[in-house]
């Protein structure tokens, strides 16, 4: 019996799938066995979650207390295919929101394309630092606190959600913010991914891991409705758009044979399996190459130019897709 019961459906009969972390720390995880939602158990408060993603978080990670030139051409490139993926997908000037923002770069790109973006992240240091080149559209604050003085078309959380400890109050403070019709995107973790090694899975910052039966049932719960879903990066994370519409129907929260379904996935990947696939060497070697590459690309760079260079990109490439094919 789980000591917190499911955000999901409310139960508490649940399976432990491992009792540590990655890196050893004892830490229990759990899976529901009446929806499927995995989860750690006993939840953190609060308070502790507030002290620790104001100023632990980025730093126990390695992220440091703000980005390094290296990690900021990585995740500007990462901004770039995402605001690639939304352009399309928005009104012109659409109003948006990156919920945990984090450096802001993608703020910055849809800003670059034309967009009245916004985000916010409870970091202090990674704000004070991504104001002094994005300005004011970014904000240091909470989900709590944040009051928008209009609805936005758009709301985008990548990677927040799994570090939440109420998913669903998330979602409806979503549903408050969205204009009818507007656009929710989420992208977690993939629970049903075997790409780490059995044990590496499970990290001490995520509180909630989804598939996709999980996630739609808990946003159809907020008035959402499944528009596109789907996996990539060879399965490591799950993106979901979603759309805000008053009625829509909600999900029964209790999925028959979607715990039995990932208990089956996660049970067979074990260090046999793993060990004697090319999924670890093809990370490593991933991995390395990156590294590589990272080091070349920022050679004598600013922060700045690495941000303006990356919108350039945007902006020629969002140019050539709207030019008619002859």
């Amino acid at each position: 019996m789980a000591m917190t019961p499911c955000r999901l459906c409310g139960a508490t009969s649940s399976l432990v799938l491992a009792t540590r972390c990655r890196g050893g720390e004892r830490l229990e995880t759990i899976l529901c066995d009446q929806c499927g939602l995995v989860r750690r158990d006993p939840l953190p408060s609060l308070e502790d979650l507030r002290q620790y993603y104001k100023t632990v978080y980025r730093v126990e990670i390695g992220k440091g207390r703000v980005p390094s030139k290296r990690r900021l051409w990585r995740i500007s490139r990462a901004g770039l295919e995402r605001a690639l993926d939304l352009l399309p997908r928005l009104p012109e000037a659409a109003r948006t929101l990156d919920l945990g923002c984090g450096a802001g770069e993608l703020v910055y790109l849809l800003r670059a394309a034309r967009c009245d973006a916004h985000g916010f992240d409870p970091d202090s240091r990674y704000i004070d630092w991504a104001r002094r080149i994005i300005g004011d559209a970014v904000e240091e604050n909470t989900l709590e606190n944040f009051a928008p003085s209009r609805n936005f078309d758009a709301i985008f959380m990548y990677h927040v959600l799994e570090h939440m400890p109420d998913p669903g109050y998330v979602l409806h403070r979503c549903s408050e913010w969205l204009k009818a019709g507007g656009l929710l995107v989420i992208e977690v973790p993939n629970v049903e991914a075997r790409n780490q090694a059995p044990g590496h899975q499970y990290i001490k910052p995520h509180l909630h891991y989804f598939n996709k039966t999980t996630l739609t049932v808990l946003a159809s719960q907020q008035g959402f409705t499944l528009e596109h879903g789907n996996t990539y990066n060879d399965d490591e994370n799950l993106r979901c758009y979603f759309r805000r519409h008053a009625g829509t129907e909600r999900f029964e929260s209790r999925q028959p044979g979607n715990a039995e379904r990932i208990h089956a996935l996660l049970a067979a990947h074990n260090r046999l399996s793993h060990y004697t696939s090319t999924i670890p060497y093809a990370r490593f070697w991933s991995r390395f190459s990156r590294s590589i590459t990272e080091t070349l690309r920022t050679l004598g760079r600013t922060h700045a130019s690495i941000l303006a260079e990356t919108a350039d990109e945007l902006r020629v490439r969002m140019s050539s897709l709207e030019k008619p094919s002859t």
